[in-house]
C-alpha cells in the first residue's frame, strides 16, 4: 500500500517536472537543460524500478494466497483421509460383528432344530422343552434385528465413505493441478 502511494507521488512528481522541463527549455539554452534532463532519466529509472517492485510484490501476494488455499486444502485432505480410516475402522468391526451374529445364528438353528426333535417323539411336551425352544426363538429373532441393523448402518457408513472418497478426489485433483503453478 505504501509502495503505490510513493509510486503515485512519483507519478505526479514527474508530470511536474516535466511541466518545468518544457518551460526550462524554452527559456535556457543546451547547457542548462542536462542537469534537468539528468534528473528526468533519473526519476524516470526510479519509477521504473518502483514499477519492478510493485509487480514482484502483487506476484508474491498472490504466491501468498495461493500457498495459504494450498495448505488448506492439504490439512483437509489429511483430516479426511483420518476421518476415512477411522470410518473404514468402523466399517470393519460392523461387518466383524454382523459375521458373529451370522454365526450365532446358525448354532441357534441348529439348536432349535435338536429343539423340534426332542419334542416331537415325546406325545406329551415337556414345558421345559418347550421353554427352552421359546426362548430360542426370542433370541433368533432378537439377533435377526439386530442384523438386520447392523446391514442398515453398514450400508449408510458405505454411503458415506463413498462420499468422502468423491470429496478426497476432487480435493486431490485441485492440489495437483494447482501444484503445477509452484514448479
Amino acid at each position: 500500500m505504501q509502495l503505490r502511494l510513493l509510486f503515485t507521488g512519483l507519478i505526479l512528481l514527474s508530470g511536474l517536472c516535466g511541466f518545468e522541463v518544457r518551460a526550462s527549455w524554452a527559456q535556457n539554452d543546451n547547457q542548462a537543460d542536462q542537469p534537468i534532463t539528468a534528473k528526468l532519466d533519473a526519476l524516470t529509472m526510479a519509477i521504473n524500478r518502483l514499477t519492478t517492485l510493485l509487480e514482484r510484490e502483487q506476484l508474491q501476494e498472490q504466491n501468498r494466497l495461493q500457498l495459504a488455499k494450498m495448505t488448506n486444502a492439504i490439512d483437509y485432505l489429511n483430516f479426511r483421509s483420518r476421518r476415512i480410516e477411522m470410518l473404514e475402522r468402523d466399517l470393519a468391526s460392523l461387518r466383524i460383528s454382523r459375521q458373529g451374529q451370522e454365526d450365532l445364528l446358525k448354532l441357534w438353528d441348529e439348536n432349535l432344530r435338536e429343539c423340534d426333535n426332542v419334542a416331537e417323539p415325546k406325545s406329551s411336551p415337556n414345558p421345559e422343552v418347550e421353554s427352552d425352544c421359546k426362548r430360542l426363538l426370542n433370541r433368533q429373532k432378537m439377533v435377526k434385528d439386530k442384523m438386520a441393523r447392523l446391514n442398515d448402518e453398514i450400508v449408510v457408513l458405505e454411503n458415506r465413505l463413498y462420499e468422502l472418497q468423491n470429496e478426497l478426489v476432487d480435493v486431490e485433483n485441485y492440489v495437483q493441478k494447482n501444484l503445477g503453478d509452484f514448479n
